[in-house]
């Protein structure tokens, strides 16, 4: 997330300001290398997937022993409802993605909470397509709870980026220490298979990013078998029909790999009962 996309006004400790004034005071390329930042998706002024963006921040702020004046009740209302004031004050989006920050001073322990709104109208289009992907030959992700700390995950990235820029892809496929498949740049990755789906399992050391148990609860609901692998491998890429990614943009079909090529049949059918599902 850069400057240029966010939306004219920013949600920051109980106010809503001009982005200029909170983006000219703080420097966020240290704050979201360093702080607790999640993603959630919104569409007109409803909070999508509510109880499970809701569940996901609180896990995160309890585990990281943050107490957050905007998740001071239980239900979400208080967040429920800046976020709507926020969306109001920006005339509205259809769809966006918004980004939650808390960033806590370690000297004074004083907390301050953002919300960042990226306007996204093309969020959920069924043409989202990666044409060119690469297996990260470079950087293997690092195992353990030492990813848990937002600046080594987020310097990961940033090797990870590179990778991609230099090789002028559009996504790269992560592996880890055993050199497993992960995730991918882009999001959670879903290899399809007939009737059988293949993803990274969470001792893989994949990121579970919000869309994950969604897309795996719509798998289940189309009577796919869904199985989550600790040892997924490359060769299993070259075995596929179709490849899903899903993250913080959105729902993407991936094109193909070397000389393979993928459907993209299922992902079309997915999104709008996902959307469906989405509105709880």
């Amino acid at each position: 997330m850069n400057e240029q996309e966010v939306a004219s006004l920013v949600w920051y400790n109980g106010n809503v300001f001009q982005k200029e004034k909170i983006f000219a005071a703080c420097n966020f390329s240290f704050l979201f290398s360093s702080n607790i930042t999640e993603c959630f998706f919104t569409s007109g002024t409803e909070i999508l997937f509510f109880s499970k963006t809701l569940s996901k921040i609180q896990s995160q702020l309890k585990r990281c022993k943050i107490n957050s004046e905007l998740f001071a009740d239980e239900s979400g209302e208080i967040f429920r409802n800046e976020t709507k004031r926020l969306l109001i004050r920006n005339k509205y989006y259809k769809t966006a993605r918004c980004y939650i920050l808390h960033s806590q001073s370690p000297e004074t322990g004083a907390l301050n909470e953002f919300i960042f709104l990226v306007p996204d109208m093309l969020l959920f289009e069924s043409d989202k397509v990666i044409k060119k992907a690469i297996v990260s030959n470079l950087s293997l992700k690092p195992s353990g709870t030492v990813m848990n700390i937002p600046t080594l995950e987020n310097e990961f990235r940033k090797i990870v980026r590179t990778e991609i820029e230099c090789e002028k892809a559009d996504d790269c496929i992560i592996l880890n220490q055993d050199q497993h498949i992960v995730e991918s740049y882009l999001g959670n990755i879903f290899l399809i298979e007939n009737s059988r789906v293949l993803t990274p399992s969470l001792k893989s050391g994949c990121n579970p990013l919000l869309l994950r148990n969604i897309i795996i609860n719509a798998f289940g609901q189309l009577n796919f078998q869904v199985a989550e692998k600790d040892d997924l491998k490359v060769e299993n890429l070259f075995d596929a029909i179709e490849v899903i990614v899903a993250g913080e943009t959105g729902i993407y079909s991936l094109k193909g790999i070397e000389y393979k090529r993928y459907f993209d049949k299922t992902r079309k059918i997915l999104i709008p009962r996902i959307l469906e599902a989405g509105m709880d």
